[in-house]
């Protein structure tokens, strides 16, 4: 089920976490309660590994991969996607291996982080909003972009929609980026699939575990908030470390969720509300228990990731680039209005429109997350 839901644009495993909650009374008569969970933290887990491949090869992200499409969508073009998939999936398996590592201090830490910075997180975020704008050279126009993608999540939540996150972040960063690619009509080189030592980034690892752990503290901060903060905060190589920490980011922020669980009695995402419902206290030796299928999973998730990514590699320099833009574009956009109807394709329009912006600005295109943190600033005022 990880699998489908990491490789298929727009279904989440919240989908899946929803059929099981209200099928509980079936499920309950052939399984247990246990297995269920390990069920659902597996699940959520091999999601986080592949929900790389459509955003490398589709630009259509995930809430945690948006971020990655731009620099993605770069080493495709110069025929190294299947580069920057093992470097994400490296991200998400040293960032776990980490987090898991950790937990007897966050064990220690969540707790007393929930209740001294609760106040501020609000504060925090727009720090961090005001080094971003710092980091431009043209400021006004970084602040235009910002403004406007912020403007946009606060209409876009107010919608009260199914899954709002799929159009407006396909359009800011999947859409736009394909529509710019086709306004310089490149060409799909042969993708190259070589047996090479990757680098491996400990202080990215490090980023990654304390910024998508806040999505686990924090009510309102969700994977691609913790993207956004972990990226300001890195002192980056190059793109390779930026997918690294990408790659982790999703995996530690699913991951630590079963920690605020555990501490605070909190559930922040459908994985955590599945487990929950199914399992009313949960104690160390669960804890143990599906953590140790986090990491079977991960264990079985990089592998065939690895694969399918050489599969599509081998196929996709075969098909007109121009023709792929426009399948991709027409793809993703039949499954907005499937999934999110009309409401969704205007949210999806408009998007793609602010997401042209930074290009025509020459800003960063991590301005358009302002779409996410603006929101989630005017939550804790």
């Amino acid at each position: 089920m990880g699998i489908f839901t990491g490789l298929t644009p727009g279904i989440h495993i919240n989908l899946v976490c929803t059929l099981l909650i209200a099928y509980s009374a079936f499920i309950l008569k052939i399984s247990y309660p246990l297995s269920i969970s390990c069920f659902v933290i597996a699940m959520s887990i091999t999601h986080s590994f592949l929900d790389i491949i459509p955003s490398v090869y589709l630009g259509a992200p995930d809430e945690s991969k948006a971020l990655a499409v731009l620099p993605a969508h770069r080493l495709l073009l110069e025929g190294k996607a299947h580069d920057a998939i093992i470097i994400t999936l490296l991200g998400s398996l040293f960032s776990l291996i980490l987090m898991i590592l950790s937990i007897p201090i966050f064990l220690y830490l969540f707790p007393l982080i929930y209740l001294s910075a609760q106040k501020y997180i609000a504060f925090l975020l727009i720090l961090m909003l005001l080094i971003i704008l710092f980091q431009e050279k043209d400021k006004f126009s970084a602040l235009l972009v910002l403004a406007i993608s912020g403007f946009l999540g606060v209409l876009v939540f107010k919608l009260n929609m199914e899954n709002p996150l799929f159009p407006m972040l396909s359009g800011l960063f999947g859409i736009s980026t394909l529509i710019t690619s086709l306004s310089s009509n490149p060409k799909v080189p042969e993708q190259k699939i070589e047996n090479k030592t990757y680098e491996i980034f400990p202080l990215q690892s490090l980023i990654a575990m304390f910024s998508g752990s806040l999505t686990t503290i924090f009510p309102g901060l969700g994977a691609a908030h913790a993207a956004s903060i972990g990226t300001k905060f890195a002192r980056e190589k190059g793109t390779e470390s930026y997918l690294f920490l990408l790659g982790g980011i999703g995996t530690v922020a699913m991951a630590s969720s079963l920690i605020s669980l555990y501490t605070l009695d909190k559930a922040r995402n459908g994985s955590i509300i599945a487990i929950s419902h199914f399992i009313q206290n949960i104690d160390i030796k669960i804890m143990i228990a599906l953590y140790a299928a986090a990491l079977v999973s991960s264990g079985i998730s990089i592998i065939l990731s690895i694969e399918i990514s050489k599969k599509i590699a081998n196929l996709i320099n075969k098909i007109n680039y121009r023709t792929l833009c426009i399948s991709i574009i027409f793809f993703v956009t039949s499954l907005v209005i499937i999934l999110t109807g009309f409401t969704g394709l205007v949210v999806l329009v408009v998007s793609s429109v602010i997401g042209l912006l930074p290009e025509y600005f020459k800003t960063q295109k991590s301005q358009c997350m302002g779409c996410l943190l603006i929101p989630v600033i005017l939550y804790f005022l």
